[in-house]
């Protein structure tokens, strides 16, 4: 599973790395041109009502999708190597946190945007039923948790009895941005599942912003997350990537370190996420338990 994950990470950079410099400058200049007067200059600008965040967009959709999408928003179907250059340039951008790899999250912001484009986008609400009745996204799933290592199988027959093609992209949902949302990511990744993320600082962000909600009435009081993940979180999710990488030091886990793993699998869940965040290569042996961190992928 591992090797897998690791596989698509460099697949995904080696089409970057096939782009020249001289290309990506010039895909930069038409980025400039075409799209940051409204994404802004580190894809997540929101300048105007209903532009969605780019940064992280080439974890979100495969090419022909980003493709199809720049024409409806800008009149001009990118195709060919201009969209290659493009979704190599898009790559590069870190969005308002400043992330390696802000693909792996998503705002409340772009969840609302994304939540009637049930063909597209599947919202999985992991909090239990009673905190899902009271209130969720519109259009959002309830779903059972499930264990965060299990038979990649398994996790392919469920998203096939849930109805989810491999080209959607799915979004985990909980209380925080904690730990079970990151469990259902890690499950789904380690399934070969390629466009998933977390929404960053769960439900209790997505209130705050007064996004639009479904359900009966007042929030559930549900538990902070665990105590590692609360390192890693403030009220708007996962702290900015200076802060996000000083406290994973602090934890204990600086590039190059190994370390077995003793707490719960979803703990560890987010741990990868949020390392995967900060663009660290991680590898995770289940048979001994043990997390070793590599150097920075970019």
């Amino acid at each position: 599973m591992i090797v897998a994950m690791r596989r698509a990470v460099l697949g995904m950079l080696a089409v970057a790395g096939a782009v020249c410099a001289a290309d990506l400058a010039e895909t930069a200049r038409t980025y400039q041109r075409m799209c940051a007067q409204c994404h802004g200059a580190d894809g997540d600008g929101l300048f105007y009502e209903n532009i969605v965040p780019l940064a992280g967009i080439a974890r979100r959709y495969p090419a022909e999708t980003i493709g199809r999408l720049s024409g409806a928003f800008s009149g001009r179907t990118l195709q060919g190597e201009e969209l290659t250059r493009m979704v190599a340039y898009m790559a590069t951008l870190r969005g308002e946190k400043g992330f390696a790899e802000p693909g792996w999250i998503a705002s409340p912001y772009f969840v609302e945007k994304k939540a009637p484009r049930l063909g597209e986008v599947k919202i999985l609400d992991v909090r239990p039923p009673a905190a899902f009745d009271t209130a969720h996204v519109p259009n959002a799933f309830n779903v059972e948790q499930g264990a965060c290592i299990e038979p990649p199988e398994r996790t392919q027959a469920w998203l096939r009895a849930q109805r989810i093609g491999s080209g959607a992209l799915v979004i985990a949902v909980d209380e925080h941005g904690g730990p079970d949302a990151a469990c259902l990511w890690w499950r789904l990744r380690r399934a070969g599942h390629q466009w998933v993320a977390v929404m960053d600082g769960g439900m209790r962000r997505y209130r705050n912003e007064r996004l639009p909600l479904e359900g009966r009435g007042a929030p559930v009081p549900l538990a902070e997350p665990m105590l590692l993940a609360r390192a890693f979180l403030n009220e708007r999710g996962f702290l900015p990537h200076t802060e996000l990488a000083h406290a994973a030091r602090e934890q204990g886990f600086a590039p190059g370190t190994s370390r077995r793993w003793a707490g719960s699998e979803p703990d560890l869940a987010h741990l990868i996420l949020t390392l995967s965040l900060l663009g660290r290569e991680i590898h995770y042996d289940e048979a001994e338990g043990r997390v070793v961190l590599g150097p920075a992928l970019r």
